[in-house]
């Protein structure tokens, strides 16, 4: 098969590459998974290392079964060491991509809550500046931007 990917989406673990379509690629294939998203988690020791986010169709998937399979297919330092499992389908955008920075808190390279998501006021004006230069052919105004 062939990986396509966004370059940042890469996951350095140790001294290898770990590209996140890859191992997606291996888990969607099992019949119980709906869909599945991998990123990059900070580790002391190896700069990064690989989560799974798993939205399955039955309850009873579990990450032993998964770990089986990604390390079936392919390389130990590609199985994810952290597995979450969620009850909704990943967030998207409009053209259908999934949206892994809502995934990932930027200011702490963690999982962010939707509990805790933060308010970003400091790029606030420079959007609205965008939408009044741009007029119409920007969303409609929003009182607040979530990172």
């Amino acid at each position: 098969y062939y990986i396509s990917s966004r370059r940042t989406d890469l996951i350095l673990r140790g001294a290898e590459n770990v590209y996140p379509q890859e191992i997606e690629l291996v888990i969607d294939s099992h019949e119980g998974v709906e869909e599945s998203a991998v990123i990059g988690i900070p580790h002391d020791d190896l700069g990064e290392e690989v989560m799974a986010i798993v939205y399955a169709k039955k309850s009873d998937v579990d990450d032993l079964e998964l770990s089986a399979l990604v390390a079936k297919d392919l390389a130990d330092f590609k199985v994810p060491s952290k597995w979450k499992f969620v009850n909704s389908p990943l967030p998207r955008n409009a053209s259908g991509k999934l949206m892994k920075h809502v995934l990932i808190d930027t200011s702490k390279n963690t999982m962010a809550s939707k509990n805790n998501q933060k308010i970003n006021v400091l790029f606030a004006p420079i959007f609205n500046d965008f939408r009044i230069m741009l007029g119409p052919f920007v969303a409609p105004k929003t009182d607040h931007f979530l990172v």
